[in-house]
């Protein structure tokens, strides 16, 4: 189709159909575009509760979960910021936004930086399992120099000979915790006694079993609360002097999920009709998520169960999708209860929930 370009003179007014084109507004000056829904008839087919024919299925309907109930209070848990280190040197909102308008995931082939990957790989998944090597060779990794092995520890006032035993991707959640909190208006000396409930998702720590079996370093006194997952959300309130709950989640790749879901349950306004889940629901809170790669034996244990892509890439809601793509890196959304509309809230957080189906198809299915 051939662009179009029309100029809007003083008093005059443009009207676009967003069913029938797009447009793209390029203002010169002090220019005003508005934005309006414009009902038309009802098409064949469509219907709507009300209609007679639906009154037939009304026991049905009733028995269908409610959703939140907010509105009733005027109360809502709404994201106002959230912070990013994840493949391809996104370290910001901005770049986050870019790579996906891009399309770019940030997946490579794995570097000698990690490990030797062509000592562990075999292409042919039958003969991969039988060798216990890995049939994939793809990864989403951040970069060592800039992204997982940097960390500023004076900031937070950890000394050099304990950072050394810390797991990176740990230490990283660190920085883009208060990246997400600074982005929030949060300051150190403004945290410093804020109750913030933070739940921080951890997945598999690679990290601690080379300290445990002692690969890297010798093991002392604080090797295991250095590597602990659990210390890594305590970590952060001890750094910046905030009170509140804090908790680490780990179930594998929800994880992140789970933190957010788990971090809603104690700030969720309360509403008659909904069951109290804490005995006091904070105002402000922190998801969380972190992860980080530094050998090949989980990737094989997964190339064993055929979990991962031969393709190197995810080719989600595509018949030619055979699998996933492992990656890295580190994320915060930082939420606060609102009184009313928030207009500088990026999202609102409706409801979320959390189910495992039982005896299903296999356990991770």
């Amino acid at each position: 189709d051939e662009d179009i370009t029309l100029s809007c003179q003083e008093g005059q007014a443009i009207v676009f159909r967003h069913d029938l084109m797009d447009y793209t507004y390029l203002p010169e000056g002090k220019q005003v575009a508005m934005q309006a829904w414009i009902f038309r008839e009802q098409q064949a087919g469509e219907c709507n509760l009300s209609q007679p024919e639906l009154m037939a299925y009304a026991d049905v309907i009733e028995e269908i979960p409610r959703g939140p109930l907010y509105g009733n209070n005027g109360k809502s848990i709404d994201n106002m910021a959230f912070a990013t280190r994840i493949p391809g040197m996104v370290n910001s909102p901005e770049g986050y936004w870019t790579a996906l308008c891009n399309g770019y995931d940030g997946v490579i082939r794995i570097p000698l930086t990690r490990w030797d990957h062509d000592f562990y790989w075999q292409p042919e998944p039958d003969i991969a399992a039988a060798m216990g090597k890995a049939y994939v060779q793809h990864m989403g990794l951040t970069d060592n120099d800039t992204q997982m092995f940097c960390f500023d520890n004076e900031f937070f006032g950890i000394t050099e000979e304990e950072v050394t035993m810390i797991d990176p991707p740990a230490r990283c959640s660190l920085e883009v915790g208060y990246d997400c909190l600074y982005r929030s208006g949060w300051t150190k000396p403004l945290l410093k006694g804020a109750s913030v409930i933070v739940v921080m998702g951890c997945a598999n720590g690679e990290f601690e079993q080379h300290q445990m079996n002692q690969w890297r370093m010798p093991i002392n006194t604080r090797t295991k609360e250095c590597t602990n997952m659990g210390c890594t959300s305590a970590r952060l309130h001890y750094c910046l002097g905030m009170v509140g709950r804090s908790a680490s989640v780990e179930t594998a790749c929800s994880s992140s999920l789970t933190a957010i879901s788990l971090m809603h349950t104690h700030m969720r306004p309360d509403q008659s009709g909904q069951m109290k889940l804490a005995g006091k629901q904070e105002k402000y809170g922190m998801g969380m998520g972190a992860n980080g790669h530094f050998d090949p034996f989980y990737m094989i244990g997964l190339c064993g169960a055929k979990m991962l892509t031969i393709q190197g890439r995810c080719f989600t809601f595509d018949q030619s999708g055979d699998g996933f793509v492992r990656g890295e890196g580190q994320a915060a959304m930082y939420y606060k209860q609102s009184d009313g509309e928030d207009l500088a809230r990026l999202a609102m957080l409706c409801g979320t929930c959390m189910n495992q189906d039982g005896r299903s198809a296999s356990l991770t299915a």
